[in-house]
Parts: structure tokens; sequence; C-alpha cells
């Protein structure tokens, strides 16, 4: 299990809560993203765009971005909550699990005010996984190893973004 990434409950910036006013289920999440943040992936912009809502439960609205991503936005309180899965972690995708209550050392969800930087996840062959890893200065990892490094190419500066 080494280098599986981090997996940490997210607060963002989200521009103001109209921009989710009349939300369906089906939705292309290219109709919000504007409004929300915009996510960066150099070989696969297009996968952050043509997300669909899933579902909207409890005034939750959520986003399959891909098969390992979701995104989860709150319409009263403009939060936003990633969540990331892995089945090789898991042994399926359970879409409604969120593993950072699995991640050692973090007895509760980390909340932020800023996103900072985009990550490649790369798996112990080095092999790319798609997702996108916000870096804290709250780290722990699954197995408890010092020495399982968290690796990633930084893409994108949000607090630089257009």
């Amino acid at each position: 299990m080494k280098n599986i990434p981090i997996i940490f409950d997210l607060a963002a910036k989200i521009v103001p809560k109209y921009a989710m006013a009349g939300c369906q289920i089906g939705d292309s999440f290219e109709k919000y993203r504007p409004h929300i943040c915009h996510f960066y992936h150099e070989d696969r912009n297009d996968i952050y765009d043509k997300g669909l809502v899933a579902c909207i439960e409890n005034g939750w609205i959520n986003v399959y971005l891909s098969d390992y991503v979701r995104l989860c936005f709150n319409q009263n309180h403009l939060l936003c909550r990633m969540w990331f899965w892995f089945p090789e972690f898991t042994g399926e995708i359970y879409p409604n699990v969120f593993l950072g209550n699995l991640v050692k050392n973090v007895p509760y969800p980390l909340y932020f005010d800023t996103i900072d930087y985009v990550y490649y996840f790369q798996d112990e062959n080095n092999q790319i996984i798609e997702g996108i890893h916000f870096m804290t200065q709250n780290c722990a990892t699954i197995d408890e190893d010092p020495n399982t490094i968290i690796t990633g190419v930084c893409m994108y500066n949000f607090e630089n973004a257009p």
C-alpha cells in the first residue's frame, strides 16, 4: 500500500451560492464550474468539465468527476467537499465511503479556507492515478510508515487562477 494518497475532507472557497440555484440531476458540472473553482488536469482537463450531477440530497449536490473523484457542494453553507476512493484499497468502489476516516492520526475531518495546489497521484509503480490532492501541513500516512511518500506533480495554483 505504498504511496496511496492521503484523503481529506476539504472546504473550498465557493463563489456565490446562487450558482447552484436550479441545479438538477444530470446537469453537467461545466455549467457550474466557473462559479465554483477551476479544476485542471494537464492531460485530461475534459473529465472535470464533463462531470455530471449525480444526486441532490439534504442540500448537498453530488458531482462525479471521474470513477475516483466526487465533489459535494452545499447550497446553504458554501462548502465544497471532495472524496477520493480507490478500488485497490477498498476492493470495489463505495461512493458513500470517505476514506479520510481511515487515515491514521486524523480523528476528524480537516477543513481549509483555501485551495493551494492540484496534484497527480502516483501508485507504488509510479503509475499516474487521476485525481486531485490538496497539500496541507497536516500529513499522515495510511500505514503510518514514515517512508511512505505522498508523490505528485504540481499542476495549478488556485490563487493565481484566471
